[in-house]
C-alpha cells in the first residue's frame, strides 16, 4: 500500500500565465491579496496543479491561458528575451 502523502503529493512548482490581447505572456503575481501580472515570471507565484487549473477556470477565459514550471517557464523568458547572464 501506497502512503497518501507519497502518491499525492503536491508541490508548488506551478506558474499560471495568461496572454493579453497582443498575444504576450503575462504571469501571475500575487502580493498584499491582490493578483496582478507581469511578463517577467522570476518572482511569479508558485502554485500545485490544482490550484493552477482552478485559476485558469476562473480567469484564463478572454485570451487564454496555461501553466508550466516555474524553472521552465524562466529559463524560456531568459532565452526569449536574450537577458545576460550576469543578469540572472
Amino acid at each position: 500500500m501506497i502512503k497518501r502523502s507519497l502518491a499525492m503529493a503536491k508541490k508548488n512548482d506551478f506558474v499560471v500565465y495568461f496572454y493579453d490581447e497582443a498575444k504576450n505572456k503575462n504571469y501571475v503575481h500575487y502580493q498584499n491579496k491582490r493578483m496582478y501580472t507581469n511578463p517577467n515570471p522570476k518572482l511569479a507565484w508558485e502554485v500545485n496543479h490544482n490550484q493552477a487549473v482552478s485559476i485558469l477556470a476562473k480567469r484564463g477565459q478572454q485570451f487564454g491561458g496555461g501553466f508550466e514550471t516555474h524553472a521552465t517557464a524562466y529559463a524560456n523568458y531568459v532565452v526569449d528575451n536574450q537577458i545576460p547572464a550576469d543578469q540572472i
